[in-house]
């Protein structure tokens, strides 16, 4: 099967409505340097989860959660089921890492 995102156009075209939506969401409300950045994203994460005290970033921001759902619904091939069985084991890891607590 040919991949339809390999042509000029396509990464264009893909690039343009990155683009576009990280202008969208700033005049939304998210700050001016923050359109669509991967390192704000794992920062307002890890501050959500409480990794860190900068009680301004400590947030789950909605693009992330959108972003997630829309690479599980792209990937077909993704056994989602496997992945959501697992999640009650990966916090449970994660408040024993982040607190000592078992």
């Amino acid at each position: 099967m040919k991949n339809i995102f390999a042509s000029k156009k396509a990464i264009f075209l893909t690039g343009l409505i990155i683009g576009t939506g990280a202008a969208v969401m700033q005049k939304l409300g998210n700050p001016p340097n923050m359109g669509i950045c991967v390192a704000c994203f794992e920062r307002d994460i890890t501050g959500a989860l409480g990794l860190h005290r900068a009680a301004v970033v400590q947030y789950i921001r909605p693009e992330i959660i959108g972003l997630v759902l829309g690479a599980f619904l792209s990937a077909p091939a993704t056994k989602i089921d496997k992945i959501v069985s697992l999640i009650p084991a990966a916090l449970k890891e994660l408040v024993h890492t982040t607190t000592g607590m078992q």
